[in-house]
C-alpha cells in the first residue's frame, strides 16, 4: 500500500526471474560435469569439492529468488521518519541522525549511502570503530548503506526521494522548535 510521502521498495521480480533462469541453466550444465569428474579415479575429489562449493551458492540464489517472488511487503521503506531496511541487523535510521544522503561511487554505485552525524555513528555500528572507518574509507560507502541493485525502482529516484524526505524532516523539526520557542516566549 502506498501512502503520500512513503516510498516502499520491493525486490525486483524481473531480476529474480533472470537469476532463476541463469542459475538453473548454469546448474544443469555444471553439476552433470562435476558428477562425471567425481567418478574419475584421480580427479574424483575435485568433482566432489566443486559440488560442495557450488551447492551452497545455488541454494543461496534459489533462496533469493523464492523470497523475491513471494514477499509482498516492502523490503526498504522511506518515510517522514527515516529509512527502514528489513534486510539489515539495524533496520531503521532516523532522519535526525543523517547528515547526508548520496549514491555510492564506482563499483558501489548501487548503494544509497547515509553519512551520519558523528554522535549517531556508534549506535549504527556493528564492529570495532577502527574496522568501521577502514571499511568506509576502502569502499567509499557511508555509515549506513542500502543495497539497491536487487530492488525495484530507479536508484536516482530513490536518492531524490530520500533527500527530499530528509530535507522535509529537517524543516518539520525547525517548525517544531520554533513553535516550542514561541509557546515558551508567551
Amino acid at each position: 500500500m502506498r501512502h503520500p510521502g512513503v516510498l516502499g521498495l520491493h525486490y525486483s521480480r524481473w531480476l529474480a526471474i533472470t537469476v532463476l533462469v541463469l542459475s538453473t541453466a548454469s546448474l544443469t550444465g555444471t553439476f552433470p560435469v562435476l558428477l562425471w569428474v567425481s567418478q574419475l579415479e584421480r580427479l574424483g575429489p575435485l568433482g566432489w569439492l566443486g559440488m560442495a562449493v557450488l551447492l551452497p551458492v545455488y541454494l543461496w540464489l534459489y533462496r533469493y529468488v523464492y523470497i523475491a517472488l513471494t514477499q509482498r511487503e516492502a523490503v526498504v521503506t522511506l518515510d517522514a521518519h527515516g529509512i527502514t531496511d528489513t534486510r539489515k541487523r539495524i533496520e531503521f535510521v532516523h532522519w535526525q541522525d543523517v547528515r547526508q544522503v548520496r549514491l555510492g561511487i564506482g563499483s558501489r554505485s548501487q548503494y544509497l549511502c547515509l553519512d551520519l552525524k558523528p554522535a549517531a555513528v556508534p549506535g549504527y555500528r556493528r564492529g570495532p570503530a577502527a574496522w568501521h572507518e577502514f571499511w568506509r574509507f576502502f569502499t567509499s560507502q557511508g555509515d549506513w548503506d542500502v543495497y539497491l541493485l536487487t530492488l525495484s525502482g530507479s536508484r536516482i529516484e530513490v536518492w531524490k526521494s530520500a533527500e527530499a524526505l530528509r530535507k522535509a524532516a529537517i524543516q518539520a523539526r525547525v517548525r517544531e522548535l520554533n513553535q516550542s520557542h514561541a509557546a515558551h516566549a508567551h
